[in-house]
């Protein structure tokens, strides 16, 4: 039997957060870092703009999508997340599925 995936249901008010982000395993918390995020279609193309996210100064980020992204239903996307601090560099893709509640 194949393992599915993890798979993160978005919508276009989706809030992200990254939460005790550190310098390593067991590091010190990254708490000035810039944090972004960008959603990017199946196609590897760039949907909106990236968005930064703030902090609350323990090393835990946050941001929304925005209202006004245009997503379609059931479609697959990937949200890439970027920290940069002082040269410590990480980026993470999940994929995604953008599922509207009604």
């Amino acid at each position: 039997m194949e393992k599915k995936k993890d798979v993160l249901y978005i919508d276009n008010d989706t809030t992200v957060i990254v939460e005790d982000a550190t310098n390593g395993p067991g590091g010190a918390a990254l708490t000035i870092a810039t944090v972004s995020m960008q959603l990017y279609d199946a196609d590897d193309v760039a949907v909106g703009s990236p968005v930064a996210l703030s902090h609350d100064g323990s090393g835990t980020y946050s941001g929304h999508l925005p209202e006004t992204l245009a997503l379609v239903d059931r479609e697959n996307y990937f949200l890439e997340i970027t920290l940069d601090q002082s040269g410590i560099n990480g980026a993470w893709r999940m994929p995604c599925v953008a599922r509207y509640r009604t």
